[in-house]
């Protein structure tokens, strides 16, 4: 029979503590961890009110995630309001769409375009005042009434690796026989081609992208010339220029147009609920916490500049009047505006 030496009795044993360790700690470390800037270990007061917020992507954010900026918000405004508690969950359309079928509702949601049309008989009407530029509130009302508050945005941008290339007129130089040169982009439910006011081309007008694919397909340059980008696209390119991936990249920020805009509307009926959810709007978009979407790489929605740094030049473009797709046009429309777009300079 084999005889264990010492040492690997002592490694085995303390291999066996480890992955037991593994196994025990997310149930008991982490909920005191997370205790101690959430609820679960608190004697409650009986005016406490809870929120449930969800967070529904329908584009790419900055540099880091918007639920959880939105949970950082939350819990210093618990902080401020030690009587009020807000659970963010994540969902997609598809997901949000299921739930609601089955009756489940939030009683806030934050949202952008694409979703509009299935909150849209949810959201109440909001009487509140925000430092928000006009525009960007313009473009949260439905049917006469405010419905919904931007609270972040973000912008279109051209970018190309090729010299021969003028952003500025993309039908300058353009190849032989062409109208200008190959434009691609990508997004599920965003309409980006308003932002070139719908010239954009496409080597299959039938293929889709989402603007990841659209972005790694202009990495490998075998689709398109140019890529029609967001604020994303520029976190993830300039990400590749400090590592040295890419030497040669040149942008045109595109002002005058965003549909890229997250809002936040209130669907509860609740009274003290909907009053709480209104301070908290209020919170968010405040010139302090907007100056805080520095952390994720998204631009603010008041008429204050945030940024300091290489975003500096995009911002200054953003912070001029923008056209404003409304964030409850319905699906329908927003499909028609797509094809208007992949039409107009087909090949």
């Amino acid at each position: 029979m084999k005889k264990f030496k010492k040492q690997d009795i002592v490694f085995t044993i303390f291999l066996v503590i480890a992955i037991i360790f593994l196994f025990v700690a997310p149930f008991i470390i982490l909920p005191k961890v997370y205790g101690s800037q959430n609820i679960w270990d608190k004697d409650l007061p009986k005016e406490t009110v809870f929120l449930e917020l969800w967070e529904v992507d329908t584009f790419e954010g900055g540099s880091a995630n918007r639920a959880r900026f939105l949970e950082k918000t939350a819990y210093k405004f618990q902080e401020l309001n030690n009587v009020v508690y807000i659970y963010v969950r994540t969902l997609t359309v598809e997901q949000a769409t299921a739930m609601l079928a089955e009756g489940q509702r939030p009683d806030m949601v934050s949202f952008g375009i694409g979703a509009g049309e299935l909150f849209a008989s949810y959201c109440q009407p909001l009487d509140i005042k925000t430092p928000v530029r006009s525009e960007l509130l313009d473009a949260g009302s439905y049917d006469g009434s405010q419905l919904a508050v931007p609270w972040c945005m973000g912008g279109y941008l051209l970018a190309t690796t090729d010299e021969d290339i003028n952003l500025t007129d993309l039908s300058a130089s353009a190849p032989s026989g062409e109208e200008m040169w190959l434009v691609g982009t990508g997004g599920e439910y965003n309409v980006a081609s308003l932002a070139l006011d719908g010239v954009t081309s496409y080597i299959n007008p039938s293929e889709r992208f989402t603007q990841y694919e659209a972005y790694e397909a202009f990495l490998k340059g075998n689709k398109f010339d140019v890529l029609l980008g967001t604020q994303r696209d520029y976190f993830r390119l300039q990400n590749r220029v400090n590592l040295g991936t890419i030497s040669n990249i040149k942008y045109e920020f595109l002002g005058g147009y965003t549909d890229l805009v997250q809002y936040m509307a209130i669907t509860t009926q609740d009274e003290t609920i909907n009053n709480c959810a209104k301070n908290f709007i209020r919170y968010l978009c405040s010139v302090t916490v907007q100056k805080t979407l520095t952390s994720i790489g998204m631009f603010g929605v008041t008429s204050v500049k945030i940024y300091q740094d290489s975003y500096s030049e995009f911002e200054n473009v953003m912070m001029q009047n923008l056209d404003v797709l409304n964030v409850f046009t319905d699906n329908t429309t927003l499909n028609e505006l797509r094809l208007k777009g992949k039409n107009y300079a087909q090949k």
